[in-house]
């Protein structure tokens, strides 16, 4: 009887391999992700974004305004929920990428590189968006971009809940 249930184990290992090794690394999730990005930028200069994963756990993105950087530290345990969708104003359209903290708390740490009595030294915000020009849409990549975000949210502990409405 002991042999008949190791073979049954064994059997499953052998079935579930392939799915074990094809799931995508931390590492190539992150560089896939900050790789669209920049392919997909919004070209107002706005909304220049480098990305970096330096820290586990954390997405920083870092946006330059005028002179100033702003660093938006952002912990992926902490996002519940990741919305994707398209804008139009006026002339302007693309995608919005929107990250949001659990429970609306105030999770996203901002700071930046010249701290004024007009730019606080930091603050905190409850959800981010990024600007992504329109061509994001083409070859599916809104909905490739949030399971790729998802999953890097998942690797860090954390977990998403799917859109309301």
């Amino acid at each position: 009887m002991k042999i008949r249930n190791l073979g049954f184990l064994f059997g499953i290992l052998i079935l579930a391999m392939p799915l074990i090794s094809y799931c995508q690394t931390e590492k190539d999730t992150q560089e896939w992700i900050k790789s669209n990005l920049y392919n997909y930028v919004y070209s107002n200069g706005m909304h220049n974004y480098t990305i970096d994963f330096k820290v586990k756990g954390i997405m920083k993105i870092i946006q330059p305004v005028f002179d100033t950087d702003f660093y938006y530290n952002i912990p992926l345990s902490k996002i519940d929920q990741v919305i994707i969708n398209p804008f139009k104003v006026d002339e302007r359209e693309g995608y919005t990428i929107k990250l949001i903290c659990k429970n609306r708390e105030s999770c996203i740490v901002v700071t930046n590189n010249k701290p004024s009595s007009d730019v606080p030294a930091i603050e905190y915000l409850t959800a981010r968006e990024l600007y992504i020009n329109k061509s994001f849409g083409f070859d599916n990549l809104p909905n490739r971009m949030k399971k790729a975000i998802t999953h890097l949210i998942e690797l860090n502990g954390g977990k998403t809940i799917n859109d309301i409405f």
